[in-house]
């Protein structure tokens, strides 16, 4: 089914938005179920505890009805990745300088559990060591620490039940109270912390998608700015590109719809270049610096006109 836009080009020049869409919807935004009143949980697809306590008041939010089944899965990983996407960097510095943000990163930190080390996220940070014989016979030694991290899976995860919300509020039709969801697959593309919004795949993905036709953005009006969210369609092909950016720190991308259009799209994108450290028979390490972004590149949520 073929999204349509919720908005025309003036409403969405003129966010924000101040009232949240509510969906009388009689199947799950995340899996098709059917429900009934005795089966519906009420659902905010950008969770209340997504986002620092009382960023939400008064901003813009989807309201919508999922399973039990899905709301409960879906609530874990807004808890983990709530959490992760909070803490500060190996510096001790916060993604934006906001009192509710620290207070928040803290009191979650202690009750949040990694699915990854199965501790609480204030205890999960993680170290890796490693050693290697250099050609000239000295033993070299490193020791690198990191934040509490997550797994690729858990974060696209939760993205794809985002996602999936989103493109049904986009294709709902009042009278049959149904929305409907992408022919083909979901891809996720790539994650990364603010350190490197600039890598160049990232950038790469942006420049790419940036003229498609814009089906949903949404920036401030969502939690004060710490959910943002791009939706657009492909020139020609059954396919879509989303983008999310979480509380200031984390961005994801990636693309979903007819899968072979979707891989010539994330085939044709930059990579990264990461710098081999050690190249061993049993053993391999690379690693890459983060790329900052210069704000005035930044084009993977702005908004551009286009012909209605």
């Amino acid at each position: 089914m073929q999204s349509r836009m919720l908005f025309d080009s003036e409403e969405l020049a003129s966010f924000p938005v101040k009232v949240p869409t509510v969906l009388d919807n009689v199947s799950c935004v995340y899996c098709a179920v059917g429900l009934s009143k005795s089966t519906r949980t009420k659902e905010h697809v950008v969770a209340r505890r997504f986002v620092p306590k009382g960023k939400h008041a008064g901003g813009w939010n989807l309201i919508a009805y999922a399973c039990t089944t899905c709301n409960n899965a879906k609530a874990r990983l807004e808890n983990e990745l709530a959490a992760i996407s909070m803490q500060p960097d190996s510096y001790g510095k916060y993604a934006i300088d906001d009192d509710l943000l620290k207070a928040e990163a803290t009191r979650k930190s202690a009750r949040s559990i990694s699915s990854r080390t199965g501790r609480p996220i204030s205890g999960s940070g993680e170290e890796l060591k490693f050693e290697s014989q250099h050609p000239s016979g000295l033993l070299v030694s490193v020791s690198l620490t990191a934040p509490p991290q997550v797994s690729s899976e858990v974060v696209f995860e939760l993205c794809r039940l985002q996602m999936c919300a989103f493109f049904y509020m986009l294709t709902f039709d009042r009278n049959s109270q149904r929305g409907g969801f992408w022919p083909g697959i979901f891809m996720g593309i790539q994650y990364a912390k603010r350190s490197d919004w600039g890598s160049r795949r990232l950038v790469s993905f942006a420049e790419t998608v940036k003229e498609w036709e814009p089906r949903l953005l949404c920036t401030t009006p969502i939690a004060d700015g710490f959910y943002k969210l791009a939706i657009r369609k492909h020139p020609s092909e059954d396919s879509w590109s989303w983008a999310v950016e979480w509380n200031h720190s984390i961005r994801c991308v990636g693309l979903f719809g007819e899968e072979r259009n979707c891989e010539n799209v994330e085939n044709a994108l930059k990579r990264n270049v990461a710098q081999l450290l050690v190249d061993e028979p049993n053993r391999k390490l690379a690693y890459r610096s983060d790329v900052a972004l210069i704000e005035a590149d930044d084009v993977l949520f702005k908004y551009r006109d286009i012909e209605t």
